[in-house]
């Protein structure tokens, strides 16, 4: 149903992406009538494409108390929420939205935009079909779909969606993306490419064609490539790699010694299998830092990274040299006394501050990043303090207690969860 006539201005304004335009009429129509749940809903729109997320949500709020009967507010509210990277939130204000009408497809594929956040891919591939059967050609509820398929591995859905989508609208970056994401997933990064750079010709700030233009450069290299699958693993797992890789990080200290004597392995399988599971525990640690750093020896890759992620990746660089310096050390130390019988911490330690560092750079708010630039300091102090090169290793008598030191275990806790504390920082700060 179209807007009433005092707002089809506000409608062609927003339709036109005249948004400072758009932000003054609905503020004068709203002077003379403060209960009007629409135009509340346009000045929110107007607001949210102009970056004040704030005040966007905030008018998302009154257009939902003006009118609590109507999908219109938690919409929008929805929008701002996952702009403000809130996911969970924005699940909930999209879930209201269908509860108030559950035949806008628009409100599914929100709904399911969510829940891909949250890596609740099975939930959101449902959640989009639902919505399909309401408009099967409804883009977004497409999109959110094949972005699921593809992260579940189910390839051949995921490319019959996609197609659908360029079907669709050849012309809409977006689409494009989804094309070349799918193709990346399913190991054809040759023919990615060309639908990114499509993407990128259609829309030149994408950040998501940006993102897989790289991916796709760098996953011609085959080590890439291994990489980029066990990125796509660690984002279906979630909570699972974070909660493996601490188990592994705590008990593999204690355990591999006494069962290389339980077992009698001698000591070169002793020693491979320890190296193995440093390896593959330093891979879930840093796969992501890893590879954005790997992007930066390719000049193709590096003019294609965005300058937030290029910043990034180069103060990765310093902690990866100091796991380096451990992680030769320890081989060093292995070698004189014929097998690897320690676990070297300063090594993963160093390598977890590069997740912290990377949240800090993802931080949208100065408040935040400056929060979590504090933690990355303190926790810098505290590996240098434990792990100085030379030092003898010994701890004071009071962290000594445990075959993991207690200061070394809160240390990884801090950046093992470093994600859940910019997230947390985001919400306490409200967005501002």
């Amino acid at each position: 149903m179209p807007p009433p006539s005092p707002h089809l201005r506000l409608a062609h304004l927003l339709q036109h992406g005249r948004h400072e335009a758009l932000e003054d009429a609905a503020r004068q129509m709203l002077a003379l009538a403060s209960d009007d749940s629409l135009a509340w809903f346009f000045l929110g729109q107007s607001l949210l494409a102009q970056q004040k997320l704030a005040t966007a949500e905030e008018a998302a709020r009154k257009s939902i108390t003006q009118d609590p009967e109507s999908d219109r507010g938690f919409y929008l509210l929805t929008l701002v929420l996952l702009e403000k990277n809130l996911p969970r939130e924005a699940l909930a204000a999209a879930l209201a939205a269908i509860r108030h009408d559950e035949g806008n497809s628009v409100n599914y594929a929100m709904a399911a935009r969510a829940l891909n956040q949250l890596s609740r891919y099975p939930e959101a591939a449902k959640t989009a079909s639902t919505g399909l059967q309401a408009n099967p050609r409804c883009d977004g509820c497409l999109f959110q779909l094949s972005q699921a398929k593809s992260f579940l591995g189910e390839h051949e859905e995921a490319d019959a969606v996609t197609r659908a989508l360029l079907a669709e609208d050849p012309e809409d970056a977006a689409n494009h993306s989804a094309r070349g994401y799918h193709l990346l997933s399913a190991g054809k990064p040759l023919e990615a490419l060309g639908h990114f750079l499509e993407a990128l010709r259609l829309e030149p700030n994408d950040a998501d064609a940006r993102s897989g233009l790289t991916q796709a450069l760098t996953n011609r290299n085959f080590f890439c490539r291994m990489i980029q699958k066990f990125t796509s693993f660690c984002d279906r797992s979630g909570w699972k790699v974070v909660l493996g890789g601490s188990g592994l990080f705590l008990l593999l200290p204690k355990v591999s010694q006494p069962a290389a004597q339980a077992f009698a392995w001698p000591a070169p399988t002793s020693s491979l299998l320890l190296a193995s599971a440093a390896a593959v525990l330093l891979l879930v640690i840093c796969h992501r830092s890893l590879a954005w750093l790997l992007q930066l020896t390719h000049r193709h890759t590096r003019a294609a990274l965005p300058q937030r992620d290029r910043k990034a990746a180069s103060w990765c660089l310093p902690p990866f040299l100091a796991a380096g310096w451990h992680a030769a050390h320890w081989i060093h130390q292995g070698s004189l006394t014929g097998a690897l019988t320690l676990w070297p911490s300063g090594m993963f330690l160093w390598a977890l501050l590069t997740c912290q560092i990377w949240e800090t750079f993802d931080a949208e708010k100065a408040r935040v990043r400056r929060r979590m630039a504090w933690i990355c300091i303190l926790s810098a102090t505290l590996i240098l303090f434990i792990h100085m090169p030379g030092s003898t290793g010994k701890m004071p008598v009071f962290l000594s207690t445990k075959p993991i030191p207690i200061l070394e275990s809160a240390i990884f806790l801090l950046c093992a969860f470093s994600k859940q504390i910019r997230q947390f920082f985001e919400k306490r700060d409200g967005g501002t």
